[in-house]
């Protein structure tokens, strides 16, 4: 006869590195200058929040609390929703998606930032600009270099040189 206690601590050390792993994804949150992935907790959809997640075929989606798929893993990385727009990667291009799991834009971008205050900052071939939630562009790239709003401003490197270093604010009130 097996005593189900033989196997509790093989379930103690699997929940204990469950519970590593979950606090990992959400003590991170993305940063377009951090090509690395980072994690962190997502947006709503019908009451439910939607955490960026990894599949067993190493493919990135987004499940709910209880752990059921969302938004169903077909994408390279997936990064957390912020204003009801998540950064995801597709090869070597990243789109924004809403909580549907449809695209915002038609076109990839190099790199993108986090919405804030209704904008994005988004760099194509090494210039940045900014996107309204709806994907049309506020300012379309042209900065060598972009920061996330804050506040209802946004950091942005100005100088044409080769070198940069010039900044100023941008401020869409």
């Amino acid at each position: 006869m097996t005593h189900s206690w033989k196997k509790l601590p093989k379930t103690l050390i699997g929940l204990g590195l469950l519970l590593l792993f979950l606090i990992l994804i959400l003590s991170h949150g993305p940063s377009h200058k951090n090509k690395n992935l980072k994690l962190g907790v997502s947006a709503m959809k019908d009451n439910q929040t939607l955490l960026p997640f990894i599949s067993k075929g190493g493919k990135w989606g987004y499940i709910n609390t209880h752990g059921e798929w969302v938004i169903y893993p077909n994408f390279s990385k997936a990064f957390n929703f912020k204003e009801e727009r998540a950064a995801v990667k597709i090869k070597d291009n990243y789109f924004l998606i809403d909580p549907e799991g449809d695209f915002i834009t038609n076109k990839g971008f190099d790199l993108c930032g986090d919405f804030q205050d209704n904008r994005c900052a988004v760099e194509i071939g090494n210039k940045w600009g900014f996107i309204e939630p709806n994907g049309q562009y506020v300012i379309k790239p042209k900065f060598r270099e972009a920061k996330d709003y804050n506040d209802g401003l946004a950091a942005i490197d100005i100088s044409w040189a080769e070198f940069g270093g010039l900044y100023g604010y941008l401020d869409f009130k």
